[in-house]
């Protein structure tokens, strides 16, 4: 009887067990931006040699963001499978995205960095993809 019990109880501890750590799991997964937040995609392609010097010049384009611009917003810097280069940045609302955007067209020293990231990979800013996502 005591080991039918104990049998009993192991089996229910067991399928309980990955019920439990996938709740957890499920949990932990958050979306990378809420409902009205913008992301926006920033990419252009750009050679092998070439993606790790873009890089390092896309971390100072952020980094001068950071200090610089008059609404706060995420980026993050990275490189695509298919070799295009770039960042993805998250802006809160509309209206911030639209405010960080007057700041970048009349800041030199930004504009003067996106352009070196450009040329860096052989590019004009204007070949740069950029596409805006408004999360639901």
């Amino acid at each position: 009887m005591t080991q039918r019990i104990l049998f009993t109880l192991a089996i229910f501890i067991s399928l309980a067990s990955p019920k439990a750590g996938w709740a957890e799991q499920k949990a932990a997964v958050a979306p990378p931006a809420q409902a009205g937040e913008i992301m926006v995609i920033y990419r252009g392609l750009c050679p092998a040699e070439a993606q790790a010097a873009a890089i390092e010049n896309i971390k100072k384009v952020i980094a001068y963001e950071r200090i610089h611009s008059p609404v706060a917003y995420s980026s993050s810097p990275g490189i695509w499978a298919d070799g295009h280069v770039g960042a993805v940045d998250l802006h809160r609302s509309q209206e911030a995205l639209e405010e960080a955007f007057r700041w970048q067209s009349k800041d030199e020293t930004w504009s003067a960095g996106y352009d070196a990231v450009a040329k860096g990979c052989g590019l004009r800013v204007e070949d740069f993809d950029m596409y805006i996502l408004t999360a639901n």
